[in-house]
């Protein structure tokens, strides 16, 4: 899993910053068996979000942080969390988040989290 989070990130290096921080917070995790290809496009698609988000006029934080963290919660899951310290999500917004095609960017951009929550 660290390598694939690792690798997406090798992707990303021209929409991260000068002033972008990563911070990885990784836990002993096992091997998983999984498809490291579409892991690594949710993983594009939530860091592309906290990048958009960082880079928004209400974020005005000095230092633009995303943080990653995986964690084993039992023998049959693992957590990754992918943290921002930008403006948030609005109510309206954090209640309808996950469906389909919703996107607060403009039309032709993005493409919701729905797709992730799959």
């Amino acid at each position: 899993m660290h390598k694939c989070l690792d690798s997406t990130l090798l992707i990303l290096p021209n929409r991260i910053k000068h002033g972008f921080q990563i911070v990885r917070h990784y836990g002993n995790l096992p091997t998983i068996e999984g498809y490291p290809g579409l892991l690594s496009q949710v993983f594009i698609n939530l860091l592309s979000n906290s990048l958009d988000a960082l880079e928004e006029k209400g974020s005005d934080q000095e230092i633009k942080e995303i943080t990653i963290t995986t964690s084993l919660l039992d023998e049959d899951a693992v957590e990754i969390r992918i943290a921002d310290n930008g403006p948030g999500i609005s109510g309206d917004d954090r209640d309808k988040m996950f469906k389909t095609f919703l996107t607060t960017k403009p039309q032709g951009v993005g493409t919701g989290l729905g797709l992730a929550n799959r």
